[in-house]
């Protein structure tokens, strides 16, 4: 028992030492010199635009800020639509800046006839357009051609009268051919496309897309998919392949030059040149006259750079 009791005492003892060992903790508070120092240190490892720098870099080489550069210039810019034909009415300009900036549409094959120029009394139409897909697009016939439906169909072209034909220079020339007479058709408020194949079923798109098989049985050189035309009252769209254009294209501009030509000899006209080809005679034209232009300026600035050349020779 008294070796318990000692053996206790010892323990308290123990214990009391313990504590009054132990360093007493005191909380102080941060003293303002030592606020400015942390905001003095702050202060110097910021940059220039006052945000904070990553601990990992050294402000002595740290990078200085720059302005943000502009987004505008690096954002792709909106197509332009090319100029209208001379020979094209102010009413279709709207249809020509939509077809020369549509993404399906080669801007540089859009063809412009003028049917009731051709034949007054027997075209079922006013005007005719030609247009190609673009290379790579030759699948895109069916989106190109109800891209147009849907703009004829919330724009239709209004032909009122002949005045609204642009002044051609040969209206004055007694042996021009006559005015073209009244819209032969108003436009239509829902423009009809013939010659697309049959959309696929929901079934046989499920098939294409599983089966790659199936997939290529869909061939572009399919030749319901490479034509196709829009019917809208006042005028008349035709969107082809780059192939059909080839075999068929080139066929329709030249039968309504035929007939045009025709109904000139039967009025006794000889000689007689439609408008479309009058402007494409105008643009090579145009064309022949600019590189004309441009190869003499090449020339002026070899003889210069010839003359001096044999300048120093001279001396």
């Amino acid at each position: 028992m008294a070796q318990r009791a000692m053996l206790r005492a010892a323990q308290q003892t123990l214990r009391a030492h313990t504590r009054s060992a132990r360093p007493a903790l005191v909380l102080r508070p941060f003293s303002s010199s030592t606020q400015l120092d942390f905001s003095s240190t702050r202060s110097r490892h910021t940059g220039d635009a006052g945000e904070p720098l990553p601990w990992f870099v050294d402000p002595s080489t740290a990078p200085t800020s720059s302005p943000i550069p502009s987004t505008s210039s690096t954002l792709a810019t909106a197509p332009v639509p090319t100029p209208p034909p001379s020979h094209l009415p102010a009413p279709l300009h709207p249809l020509h800046a939509y077809l020369s900036t549509s993404p399906f549409l080669d801007k540089h094959s859009i063809k412009y006839i003028h049917a009731r120029e051709a034949d007054p009394a027997g075209s079922w139409c006013d005007w005719v357009v030609v247009a190609s897909l673009r290379e790579g697009r030759e699948r895109g016939l069916r989106g190109a051609m109800d891209g147009v439906k849907r703009f004829l169909a919330k724009n239709p072209v209004e032909l009122d009268s002949p005045s609204s034909s642009p002044e051609d220079p040969l209206e004055s020339d007694p042996d021009s051919p006559p005015s073209p007479p009244s819209p032969f058709a108003p436009p239509s408020a829902s423009p009809i496309i013939h010659g697309l194949p049959t959309a696929p079923s929901r079934h046989a798109r499920r098939r294409a897309t599983s089966s790659t098989r199936a997939a290529r049985k869909i061939d572009t050189t399919d030749p319901g998919t490479g034509w196709a035309m829009l019917d809208s009252g006042t005028l008349v769209v035709h969107v082809m392949t780059s192939k059909a254009r080839e075999e068929w294209g080139r066929g329709i501009e030249d039968v309504w030059e035929g007939v045009g030509a025709l109904e000139a000899r039967e009025r006794g006209e000889d000689g007689w040149v439609s408008s479309a080809r009058r402007e494409e005679e105008r643009v090579r034209e145009e064309e022949l006259r600019v590189n004309m232009e441009e190869a003499r300026k090449e020339m002026l600035l070899e003889e210069e750079a010839q003359a001096e050349l044999e300048k120093p020779l001279q001396r």
